[in-house]
């Protein structure tokens, strides 16, 4: 991959100004296009419990979004006229230059049955039901808000987070008619493509307030948004802090947050800067403990590389750790194959542009079966992971479903929760002998 990058340059110097032009268009289309983002936190209730957190939690979120490129539009303790119009003038803002858009809510949430299945929906602060058929009426659908943002032309990446199933706002009230007594949480609801959709607790879970400044799952996802990562792991480091922030709560059962996507490239939150000028990389061998392997050095190069999108050079300095068997190499490597990323290239007039790199699927599933077959207990089981996602999701090669199911049991057994809800949702998909095949071809992979 490396050698046709060189090959591209090579191209690119010999044809000249053309394609230095397309490129710099590109990269003044990209200072165009921009972020917006509606950020709703609910306290003060009217006629239920106050919270302590939302209003705090979108007050941070805000901060955070505007430190990486959003237009934020605020409502803290709003009424349901206040919500519409604030979901108004959000859907309004969303024109063809907007790339992401991004919708937050905290406070308040419950679901109540429209039709023949469960929606979503968020409480105002003035909200009074007494029946689940007034759930509608007087609180607002977030798969009207998710529709809205469907809608408008021109959006890379829609991306909807509620923290916002913190108890049942209405257990004591009779919802007798419906039978639903005792329903807490939110409903899943699936991610349209282009689409991120991520709850603080999983489908039916309560989450808690928190008895800090924040809750759990917004302070911790304040401190993972703008870290060079993909979405899926920002999300997946959430995750990870909730439950060891919960755990207490329930040990059986700490809280679980819970996200779908179906986004069809990998995408970041963070904050990119086009206009900084081309850095070396820095030689730091000096600097690390003697102690360290040379393979541990190249690693904490490429890693330092890779940070600042010399995607490339990054690549160049993990192969020689990796072809060596220096497993957290191999791994990483396989992350940038499967996920693609953004490089850093200089023009020769001295001006950089971001370009993407896509993924290369292939590559991807070498790099990760050399590390799922392998006995490194923290790495195995995430490269096993990926590896049920690849043959799940067709990714580079033909769908799979028994190979899915060994590789997400194998994952989940080494300790990737992430991997259960993947498994059950393949099992989903197959039949009963299919399942006691994987079942029978995971034994086997762990008698090696």
């Amino acid at each position: 991959m490396f050698r046709q990058w060189i090959w591209v340059g090579v191209l690119v110097l010999l044809i000249g100004p053309p394609l230095w032009a397309q490129n710099q268009d590109r990269a003044i289309k990209r200072k165009r296009e921009q972020r917006v983002a509606l950020v709703i936190g609910n306290s003060q209730y009217e006629h239920i419990d106050t919270l302590r957190n939302p209003v705090n939690d979108a007050q941070g979120m805000a901060r955070v979004l505007r430190n990486i490129g959003f237009e934020v539009i605020e409502l803290f303790n709003g009424n349901r006229e206040d919500m519409r119009r604030a979901i108004n003038d959000f859907e309004n803002r969303i024109h063809s230059n907007v790339e992401v858009a991004l919708f937050y809510f905290a406070g308040h949430g419950q679901q109540a049955r429209d039709e023949d299945y469960s929606k979503n929906y968020l409480v105002p602060i003035d909200a009074n039901m007494i029946r689940e058929t007034e759930v509608p009426d007087a609180c607002i659908s977030a798969n009207w808000v998710l529709r809205i943002m469907q809608q408008r032309e021109g959006t890379r990446v829609n991306l909807i987070i509620l923290d916002a199933c913190r108890n049942n706002p209405f257990e004591s009230r009779s919802f007798r008619s419906t039978g639903r007594q005792g329903v807490v949480g939110l409903a899943n609801m699936s991610a349209p493509s282009g689409s991120v959709i991520a709850y603080a607790a999983a489908p039916g879970q309560v989450a808690w307030d928190g008895d800090g400044e924040h809750s759990p799952y917004t302070g911790s996802l304040i401190k993972h948004i703008n870290t060079p990562a993909t979405i899926f792991d920002v999300f997946t480091k959430v995750a990870k802090d909730v439950r060891s922030a919960t755990q207490h709560l329930n040990p059986a059962k700490p809280q679980e947050p819970w996200f779908s996507s179906n986004l069809t490239e990998p995408f970041s939150l963070f904050k990119t800067t086009e206009n900084i000028p081309h850095r070396p990389i820095p030689p730091s061998p000096s600097r690390e403990p003697s102690t360290l392997s040379l393979q541990e050095r190249a690693y904490r190069k490429g890693i330092i590389a890779l940070s600042q999108k010399h995607y490339e050079s990054a690549l160049e300095i993990l192969t020689q750790p990796a072809e060596q068997g220096y497993v957290p190499a191999q791994y990483q490597i396989g992350k940038m194959y499967y996920e693609g990323g953004p490089s850093i290239l200089v023009l020769k007039s001295g001006i950089p542009i971001e370009l993407f790199v896509s993924p290369d699927y292939t590559l991807a599933w070498f790099w990760f079966n050399k590390v799922a077959n392998g006995n490194n207990r923290e790495y195995a089981p995430q490269a096993q992971f990926y590896l049920g996602k690849m043959c799940y999701e067709a990714q580079g090669k033909p769908k799979d479903l028994i190979q899915a199911h060994k590789w997400f049991n194998l994952a989940m057994a080494g300790g990737i929760e992430k991997a259960r809800s993947y498994l059950e949702e393949v099992e989903r998909e197959m039949t009963g002998s299919q399942i006691a095949e994987a079942q029978r071809l995971a034994r086997e992979f762990k008698k090696r």
